[in-house]
C-alpha cells in the first residue's frame, strides 16, 4: 500500500453554521505502489481539497491518512515539511513568479514555486 485515505471527512467554516460548507464527506481510497488513477469531477467537487490532504496542505477534519504505512495526519511540524519535500510533488499549472528586488546587487530575482514545493532563484537581466 502506498497512499490510504480511512473515512476522510472535511469541511469548510463553522459546523453547524450557515456558512459551513461539506466537501468531503467519509471517503476512503487505497493506492497500490506502481498504480495510476485520476481525480476527476466537476468544479467544487472536492479534488483540490482532496489533494491538499494527501500533500499535508491541510488536515481533515475527521479520518486518517496513510503513506507508505506511517500515519501523515499527525505529523509534527517539521516532519510535514519533510514528507512535503521528500515524498510529495506538486505540478502546476501556471508556476507563481514573484518578482523581488535584491538588496545586494542590482539584479531582480524572480522566485519559481515548482514541483516538490522547493522555491529555486530564476535570475533576470533588466531589459
Amino acid at each position: 500500500m502506498l497512499l490510504k485515505l480511512e473515512n476522510i471527512t472535511k469541511g469548510y467554516g463553522i459546523p453547524q453554521s450557515d456558512n459551513y460548507q461539506l466537501v468531503l464527506d467519509n471517503i476512503s481510497l487505497e493506492v497500490e505502489e506502481g498504480e495510476s488513477i485520476a481525480i476527476i469531477g466537476p468544479s467544487g467537487s472536492g479534488k483540490t481539497t482532496l489533494l491538499n490532504l494527501i500533500g499535508s496542505l491541510d488536515i481533515p477534519d475527521k479520518g486518517r491518512i496513510f503513506y507508505k504505512s506511517g500515519d501523515i495526519t499527525g505529523l509534527s511540524k517539521d516532519e510535514t515539511v519533510k514528507y512535503r519535500n521528500k515524498e510529495i510533488g506538486f505540478e502546476v499549472d501556471d508556476p507563481i513568479t514573484i518578482e523581488v528586488e535584491d538588496a545586494f546587487s542590482e539584479e531582480k530575482k524572480v522566485f519559481v514555486m515548482e514541483k516538490r514545493l522547493r522555491v529555486e532563484y530564476v535570475y533576470r537581466e533588466e531589459s
